[in-house]
């Protein structure tokens, strides 16, 4: 009966945490001040300046999704990563892209790497200086399911070949660190 009526009483609550408020109003200023002012510049170059590339590294966007035991500050909270990206995105859509592409490989490996995986490649996401990651799960072809990629990893001895195409590659050109969703054939 008590147990019942304690029930009855509880009440969840949707409220932001402190820190998540700081978190939103930190987003919501860098996108105003960081990002859209040069947002039009960037579309029209289709470039992303290192110097935004650097101050978006230095927010932590990627080193707090890294857990303690690879260096990171382990502080992963998909509430909060969603406030951020909302608030950066209303900054410019396409830069908030960018400044989480590493932090959209940090979690992958998390997620879904082997304990030797995630120690060679977590570290590189604690250091002081942008280390440009990225996903590429988009192939181009109408429809098509990043759970059932048409691109495929063939392996050869100790190693895979890679064939088929990617597209939307966020910094294609200059990532030193991808993650390529595949079928695989042995």
């Amino acid at each position: 009966q008590n147990r019942n009526k304690e029930k009855e009483n509880q009440v969840i609550s949707f409220q932001l945490t402190e820190e998540q408020e700081v978190v939103r109003e930190a987003m919501r200023e860098f996108g105003q001040q960081a990002m859209a002012p040069i947002a039009r510049d960037c579309d029209e170059s289709s470039s992303i300046p290192e110097d935004f590339l650097a101050s978006a590294w230095d927010l932590g966007l990627a080193f707090t999704q890294v857990p303690e035991e690879f260096g990171g500050a382990g502080e992963r909270s998909p509430i909060t990563n969603a406030l951020l990206l909302e608030e950066l995105a209303a900054g410019d859509a396409a830069l908030a892209v960018a400044a989480l592409a590493p932090s959209a490989f940090v979690n992958a490996i998390v997620d879904q790497g082997t304990e030797e995986q995630k120690a060679e490649y977590l570290p590189a996401f604690c250091g002081d200086t942008f280390t440009t990651a990225s996903l590429a799960c988009i192939e181009p072809v109408a429809l098509g399911d990043p759970a059932k990629p048409r691109a495929v990893a063939e392996e050869k001895g100790e190693t895979f070949v890679i064939s088929g195409r990617k597209s939307f590659v966020l910094f294609g050109d200059r990532a030193t660190h991808f993650l390529v969703p595949v079928s695989h054939t042995h």
